[in-house]
C-alpha cells in the first residue's frame, strides 16, 4: 500500500530509501478484472502516485502493482506489464517492478521473486506452507519432504 507523504518527508530528511508502493494489490481479491474501467482506474491511480512522490529523493524504486498474477493468474499478464509504461512516462528515473510477480512479458527493470515457484506445489506463486522458509529449501507435501531447485 502506498505510504502517506509524511513518510516521504521523514526519509527525505533521514536519508533513507523507499520502494513507492502502488495500492493494486491481489490480496484484496474483489477486482472487477474483466471490467475495462479497472484497468483505467489503475492507470490513474499509478499517474497520481507518480506525480506525488516523483520529487522526493528516498524514492528509489516504483512498485507497479503487488502480487496481481499471483492472486489472480497469469492470464492477466498483458495487462499488469501494460502498467509500467504510464509509470515510466511520468518517470523515467527510477527502476519499475511487478512485486510478487516475478517479470511479465519481460516488462520489469527488475525481477521481484519473493514467492519463488520452485517452493509450491501447484504452480502458484504462494507457498502451501511454512516448511517452504524452513532451513535448507525443504517443503513437505503429503508427509515427503521436497528440495527447493
Amino acid at each position: 500500500m502506498p505510504y502517506p507523504p509524511v513518510f516521504y518527508d521523514v526519509a527525505d530528511e533521514m536519508g533513507l530509501l523507499i520502494v513507492a508502493e502502488s495500492g493494486i494489490y491481489g490480496s484484496s481479491g474483489n477486482y472487477a478484472l474483466n471490467a475495462d474501467d479497472f484497468w483505467a482506474n489503475c492507470a490513474d491511480h499509478l499517474t497520481e502516485r507518480v506525480l506525488r512522490d516523483r520529487n522526493h529523493p528516498s524514492v528509489f524504486a516504483w512498485s507497479a502493482e503487488n502480487e496481481m498474477l499471483a492472486a489472480f493468474g497469469k492470464s492477466w499478464t498483458s495487462q499488469v506489464a501494460a502498467l509500467k509504461p504510464i509509470v515510466t512516462a511520468l518517470d523515467p528515473t527510477r527502476p519499475v517492478y511487478f512485486e510478487g510477480d516475478q517479470d511479465p512479458q519481460s516488462a520489469g527493470d527488475l525481477e521481484s521473486t519473493h514467492y519463488p515457484l520452485e517452493i509450491t506445489n501447484n504452480g502458484t506463486a504462494i507457498p502451501e506452507s511454512a516448511y517452504a522458509l524452513a532451513p535448507g529449501g525443504r517443503a513437505r507435501t503429503s508427509g515427503t519432504a521436497k528440495s527447493r531447485c
